[in-house]
Formats: structure tokens, C-alpha cells, sequence
């Protein structure tokens, strides 16, 4: 399993950190089971790709670590509200 964290500065996804280690986008691309570290990992790298949705996409199934848990979850994002950038600070006090 892979721990997937998003690496940024400002508003621009620059990378991600894998298993505690930097890594360029091109190499997490051919990664096996990548697990995002958690849930606000995966909204700030959502809102911060404005590519990733298709045309007609109005959700998606991602894997991310349930810390409470300490279980592995699949998680389903709608892509309403991920189309902006979204600050990392505002998801950590919610």
C-alpha cells in the first residue's frame, strides 16, 4: 500500500509525497494501490486539478486512510464543490 500526501505551494499541486518520500506527478502515475493519507489530502488535490473531471462526471470512488478506523475506505467525492481551489486550513478545523 501506498500513502499518497499532496505537496503544495499556494494553489499549485507541485508534487506528492509517497511513504514519506517526494516524488514528481510523472512517478505516482505508475504506482500500484495508491491510498490517499486522508480524506483532506484528496479534496485539496481534487480542487487543485481542475482536469481530472470527464464532461459529464458527477462523482468519484477514491481509496483513503480512515484514521479513526485504521482501516483502508473507499471514499465517494462528488465533484460538486472541488472545481475551486480549496484551502487546506479551512478542511483541518472543520
Amino acid at each position: 500500500m501506498n500513502l499518497i500526501s499532496c505537496d503544495e505551494v499556494g494553489r499549485r499541486v507541485l508534487g506528492f509525497t509517497v511513504n514519506g518520500k517526494p516524488m514528481a506527478i510523472e512517478e505516482v502515475q505508475h504506482l500500484p494501490e495508491i491510498v490517499w493519507a486522508s480524506a483532506v489530502e484528496l479534496l485539496v488535490w481534487l480542487s487543485r486539478t481542475p482536469g481530472y473531471w470527464g464532461a459529464h462526471a458527477t462523482s468519484a470512488t477514491f481509496r483513503v486512510w480512515d484514521a479513526t478506523r485504521q482501516a483502508v475506505i473507499d471514499l465517494t467525492v462528488p465533484r460538486k464543490g472541488t472545481e475551486t481551489p480549496i484551502d487546506r486550513d479551512d478542511l483541518l478545523a472543520a
